[in-house]
């Protein structure tokens, strides 16, 4: 709403006495800024196109073998069909009119009615008759609910039937339809601008937010062995006995007592022993391992320290320069040492045990396989980017 002459004055007066109040030259200030014009009215969202016909996915002929105890699909006695879910397939039975006693169905149940329990699955099912009662065609729309797993079968005979996988196949998105045509109205025209007020005063900066709690500290590396100590130095020599004094007469004043003999030098220090063994890093995972029987062949299994279920000669992902630890504590390992090679199978396939010229890098054993064997792998810089691991 536009503002009156009197309102635009009274404005200007109160500007121009805080202007005053503030040592400040007083100003005429230009008019206030106008109404905005209305918006234009926003187009019409165009229809939504038709939805396609449904189309078949693929259509099975079914028919019986010779001796009409089994249903055969395209040929093939009791075939094992792959459907996916939102399909629809095609069961055609007018290649054998035999059918017309042996009639075509499905279930959740293996063997349907003749299993104890077990119905006719009937979810997107539909059946084609013709004019004389036979059945011409079946059409099957898979649920997007439908189990993993139903079977075919006769409804008048045992055995007949066949399995059916049912599996989830999605598709690319479709096109994108045509946006409705959208008619934007004219802007109404923008008001004069008035004069900019005085800042305001910067308000108070907030409080600091709370500093996010420490992550937890990594493991501490297992000691060094201690260095042995070295031997003691030998004995100095014992220094000379100094002299007896004179004999004093029988009944005279005791003779002084010799000087002390002076302290024999202190022998030489022994040597310093060796340092013993920087402590291992950090370790970046450790795991459990046991030998079990995969189809009568010993092989490694191995989790994760926090899992809780092995598994048989599983593929591990490392990274260079982390350490890793194997735990070969359980007594399944008992002359079977685990080890690290660049080719499969190690020294069985004619590789060596992996070697590395880097420091602090490389495979290290500790104990005995079997009781408290361990073993420490600190990916080296210059690994290759598969290795295998073995029974040595």
């Amino acid at each position: 709403m536009p503002i009156t002459p009197q309102q635009q004055k009274d404005f200007e007066t109160a500007v121009n006495l805080i202007l005053q109040l503030n040592n400040l030259p007083t100003h005429s200030l230009t008019p206030l800024i106008g109404a905005t014009g209305p918006w234009g009215y926003t187009g019409y969202t165009g229809p939504t196109g038709p939805t396609g016909p449904e189309s078949i996915a693929q259509v099975f002929t079914v028919t019986l073998n010779s001796g009409q105890t089994k249903f055969k699909i395209d040929g093939v006695d009791a075939e094992t069909l792959v459907l996916h879910r939102g399909f629809t397939y095609k069961f055609d039975f007018q290649a054998d009119l035999n059918l017309a006693a042996h009639e075509f169905l499905l279930s959740e149940t293996d063997d349907g009615s003749h299993t104890s329990g077990g119905s006719q699955y009937a979810t997107g099912w539909s059946v084609e008759i013709a004019a004389n009662d036979y059945k011409q065609y079946a059409l099957f729309t898979v649920s997007q609910a439908a189990p993993s797993s139903l079977y075919y079968y006769c409804s008048e005979h045992s055995g007949h039937g066949g399995n059916i996988e049912i599996k989830e196949l999605r598709g690319g998105t479709g096109p994108t339809g045509i946006t409705g045509e959208s008619v934007t109205g004219p802007t109404g025209p923008i008001g004069d601008t008035s004069a900019t007020g005085v800042t305001g005063s910067t308000g108070e900066s907030g409080n600091t937010g709370t500093t996010g709690e420490v992550g937890n500290t990594g493991a501490t590396g297992l000691a060094g062995a201690p260095s042995p100590t070295g031997s003691t130095g030998s004995v100095g020599p014992t220094g000379e006995v100094g002299g007896t004094g004179t004999q004093g007469p029988a009944h005279g004043e005791t003779g002084g007592t010799g000087l002390t003999g002076a302290t024999g030098m202190t022998g030489a220090t022994g040597m310093t022993g060796k340092t013993g063994m920087t402590g291992m890093r950090p370790m970046h995972h450790s795991f459990d391992v046991k030998v079990a029987a995969d189809n009568s062949v010993d092989k490694f299994s191995i989790k994760a320290k926090e899992d809780s279920s092995y598994t048989f000669a599983p593929s591990l992902l490392f990274y260079r320069g982390f350490s890793y630890l194997f735990d070969q504590s359980d007594s399944s390992n008992a002359n079977h040492t685990i080890q690290i090679s660049t080719t499969s199978d190690g020294t069985h396939g004619g590789g060596n045990a992996f070697n590395t010229s880097e420091p602090f890098a490389g495979f290290e054993y500790f104990g005995t396989p079997g009781t408290d064997g361990v073993a420490v792998f600190t990916v080296p810089h210059d690994t290759p980017s598969t290795l295998y691991y073995y029974c040595l």
